[in-house]
């Protein structure tokens, strides 16, 4: 017997023995353990519907003309399997290139209905599929970066921001740095992973650079006073800085302990944490360094030429779209 039935039992005879007997309602509800209000209730029902009255009621859940329709909901719960860290106002810009109108505050209200509307929510959701170990030797202990201001450029080339950060720490690879590079006038950014800091590897990343700036020429280099970009010795000239006066570019330095006179490289550094790291090292448990600077450089075409930006100047373009708009008064 269903307790369903029971209840409904229970009722039926708690009634037919007040109809039977005629004693005190007060008197019976003590007898029972009910109150005067449910016995009121199911005695009223009684009264109108007879027996049927006595078994719970289902109710039919409201019509909602608003909701979002299943096939959009469907995509976009597929879509922050891909994007996790993306919000609503962003899923819903992606989602219009596509031809799938939606607006954020639908985005939101799905994500809310599958308990992922907070972005940690997400990520969590996105490691748990994949079944990939929490390790906070990964980028969680990353350092955390600040939002900062940026530079005014008129063109782009005039001067490029570049950085470099601490990953974290891979079993199977030790220890990871990025080198991060970002146009101030456009957003679009280079990265590239090093097991080592150095000034070797500065100036081999300035090469990727300059080699990968799809012929706008790079007038300065904007960076920090880190003994990777530059040398306190009056006397001696840095390795990298030489590599910058041979190929003609400017070398600028920002103000000690002043981070955000070098805004964009530190907000997008902080942005590819938030979309690539956190998701990856929740996907996918990497072997080799190679590997994971495969995967990055997926992610970089991605951000450089689909990935629209709210900001002023991008106002909801691709860093591509203006990073190359602008080719022939750079150059």
């Amino acid at each position: 017997m269903t307790s369903d039935t029971q209840i409904y039992k229970d009722r039926l005879y708690i009634i037919k023995y007040y109809l039977k007997n005629k004693t005190s309602v007060t008197k019976l509800c003590k007898q029972v353990n009910r109150s005067r209000t449910w016995f009121y209730k199911w005695f009223n029902r009684y009264k109108l519907y007879g027996s049927e009255g006595l078994h719970n009621i289902i109710r039919e859940l409201p019509a909602m003309p608003n909701q979002t329709p299943v096939d959009i909901e469907m995509k976009i719960l597929d879509f922050i399997e891909e994007y996790p860290s993306y919000g609503p106002v962003r899923i819903s810009n992606e989602l219009k290139k596509s031809g799938i109108i939606v607006k954020p505050s639908a985005v939101y209200n799905v994500l809310k209905r599958h308990y992922l509307n907070r972005r940690k929510l997400r990520l969590e959701h996105i490691r748990i599929k994949y079944n990939v170990v929490k390790d906070k030797s990964d980028l969680e202990r990353a350092k955390e970066l600040s939002k900062t201001r940026s530079l005014i450029t008129k063109h782009p080339g005039d001067v490029i921001g570049m950085d470099v950060f601490y990953v974290g720490c891979l079993k199977s690879i030790g220890r990871i740095y990025q080198y991060t590079a970002t146009d101030t006038y456009s957003s679009f950014s280079w990265t590239k992973l090093y097991t080592d800091k150095g000034a070797l590897a500065a100036c081999d990343f300035m090469m990727h650079v300059r080699n990968n700036s799809l012929d706008i020429p790079v007038k300065s280099v904007l960076t920090d006073n880190g003994k990777e970009f530059t040398t306190h010795h009056k006397s001696k000239k840095h390795s990298f800085e030489r590599l910058l006066n041979e190929l003609n570019i400017k070398h600028r330095l920002t103000k000690v302990r002043h981070p955000w006179t070098n805004g964009s490289v530190e907000r997008f550094q902080r942005t590819i944490l938030e979309e690539f790291y956190q998701v990856t090292f929740r996907k996918k448990i990497y072997i080799t360094l190679d590997e994971l600077n495969d995967n990055l450089n997926k992610y970089i075409d991605h951000y450089n030429f689909k990935r629209t930006h709210q900001g002023k100047r991008t106002n909801g373009r691709v860093p591509a779209e203006l990073y190359l708009l602008n080719n022939n008064s750079a150059a």
